[in-house]
């Protein structure tokens, strides 16, 4: 079988997190096989997508063992522009970021809850962010990963944060919100739980939970789940935190 959609005419969006404007291309292809009937067996040789200039490449398998369905499935993006990705996205679009990002998605096992890993490369630069629990100005954002789970427990690779003014409103939830965060901001997350656990007596450090900083630079390498920090500084009128 071969199919093409295309719904570049389309407007599409769900509030607060996606929106694709008539006009912009979206094209989706596919070709594939059904190897077997009973039980089901299909086969996806070759997945296109293509969102805005933004493309992304797949194949996979879809079948049944007994009564349960299984899936193998890979999908691959190379140097997405992060500008027309933020397009798509309210929350990102005010930022107007810039640079790239490649990523990888494997995911195998029970259709229902398949084991998914992820590989991912960026260069990303925003001159202003702003959200719940942070905001910022000039930030710089590097990171090349493997082995990326939902507890990140065997992700391997490297990270790099710049970030010039701003502000942390509660360290807690931004690192649980965001993988990344929860990288590039475990040093203040480690402090803010000791603080809380009155570890610190006699020592006169200001509230953890909302930190203001005239910039931070961060140097990681993570293995096997494990993260080492190279370099971690902040620098702020009232707390600086240098590794």
């Amino acid at each position: 079988f071969a199919a093409k959609w295309i719904g570049t005419s389309l407007s599409v969006s769900q509030p607060g997190t996606f929106a694709k404007p008539s006009g912009m291309p979206l094209e989706v292809s596919i070709i594939g096989d059904v190897a077997a009937l009973t039980p089901l067996k299909i086969l996806v040789k070759t997945l296109a997508l293509r969102l805005g200039s933004n493309q992304l490449t797949g194949s996979g398998t879809y079948e049944f063992r007994g009564a349960q369905a299984f899936i193998n499935a890979v999908a691959k993006g190379s140097a997405w522009s992060v500008a027309d990705l933020a397009k798509l996205s309210p929350l990102l679009e005010p930022s107007h970021p810039t640079g790239t990002l490649s990523f990888e998605a494997r995911a195998s096992g029970p259709a229902s809850a398949p084991v998914v890993q992820l590989a991912s490369s960026a260069d990303v630069a925003a001159a202003f962010v702003k959200q719940e629990f942070y905001e910022g100005q000039n930030l710089q954002l590097k990171w090349n990963v493997t082995d990326v789970t939902p507890d990140l427990s065997k992700v391997n690779g490297t990270a790099s944060l710049k970030q010039g003014p701003g502000k942390i409103l509660n360290v807690e939830k931004l690192a649980a919100g965001s993988r990344l965060g929860k990288i590039a901001l475990s040093p203040l997350e480690v402090l803010a739980k000791l603080q809380k656990k009155g570890l610190f007596p006699g020592v006169n450090l200001p509230s953890l939970q909302a930190i203001s900083f005239d910039s931070i630079v961060g140097d990681y390498v993570l293995r096997s789940g494990t993260m080492e920090i190279k370099t971690f500084d902040l620098s702020g009128r009232d707390l600086t935190v240098q590794n």
